[in-house]
């Protein structure tokens, strides 16, 4: 979601240096797999979610889900390395 977000800025803009993309993020605003996804003025996500997984004995386990605006930051450190 953000990783497409940014490339598509990048092509708006016309380039690859922050300074001009950024301005482009704010005119971002679709609907998404995990929401509604759109970009603030200064850039950062105002919309969707982010899952964290981690894989053990060979399956997927969910670690934590942070939704945009909730103001939550997540420090996942796995159990193996």
């Amino acid at each position: 979601m953000r990783c497409t977000s940014m490339v598509e800025a990048m092509r708006r803009a016309d380039s690859a240096a922050p300074g001009k993309y950024l301005a482009e993020l704010p005119k971002t605003d679709y609907q998404g797999v995990t929401g509604h996804v759109r970009f603030d003025a200064k850039g950062d996500v105002a919309g969707g979610s982010v899952t964290l997984y981690q894989v053990k004995n060979g399956a997927w386990q969910v670690l934590e889900t942070s939704r945009a605006g909730s103001n939550q930051n997540y420090a996942v450190i796995p159990d193996e390395v």
